[in-house]
């Protein structure tokens, strides 16, 4: 039975993220370290010695895996100005 948190989709390994490229090899007990197209190469050969389809892989996505990324907070120079200066003149901020 498969856990709640956990899916299965098929992509190609070319357009997997490095995190999920890292996930993979770390499965398979191989190194983690280089760019996206050396981890992308030395997946495939991988999949390859596994006799696996080495353009198409199906990862497990699990439900703490990010999606997307978290977007930075921009700068409100403004507004932390108004809080700063309330904050030392005792004032409330509104």
């Amino acid at each position: 039975m498969a856990s709640a948190g956990v899916l299965t989709e098929t992509k190609k390994i070319t357009e997997l993220r490095v995190i999920d490229l890292k996930t993979e090899l770390k499965r398979r007990n191989l190194d983690v370290t280089g760019v996206k197209n050396v981890l992308v190469a030395r997946l495939k050969q991988a999949i390859e010695k596994e006799g696996g389809d080495t353009d198409n892989i199906e990862i497990t996505l699990s439900s703490d895996t990010p999606t997307k990324r978290t977007p930075k907070a921009k700068g409100n120079y403004i507004g932390l100005y108004r809080y700063c200066y309330a904050y030392f003149e005792n004032v409330s901020v509104s």
